[in-house]
């Protein structure tokens, strides 16, 4: 299962664990670490942000979306 890792405070969005992008670690598969999202923010008069969940380095150095 896949977590967004973040919170709103104070009308603010707030991002966890966004630096894990693709390692290919051996000794990490099939962990939660490999379960991660990255995110597309927009900033208006507010911030607006989507977050999309994907896996990593499965069997191959390679991120792909879950759908």
């Amino acid at each position: 299962m896949i977590y967004d890792s973040y919170e709103v405070y104070q009308g603010k969005p707030f991002f966890y664990g966004l630096g894990n992008f693709c390692f290919d670690l051996g000794e990490k598969a099939n962990s939660l670490w490999k379960e991660v999202y990255m995110v597309m923010l927009e900033f208006n008069d507010n911030i607006v942000f989507e977050t999309f969940p994907y896996v990593q380095c499965y069997k191959e150095p390679v991120v792909e979306l879950v759908k």
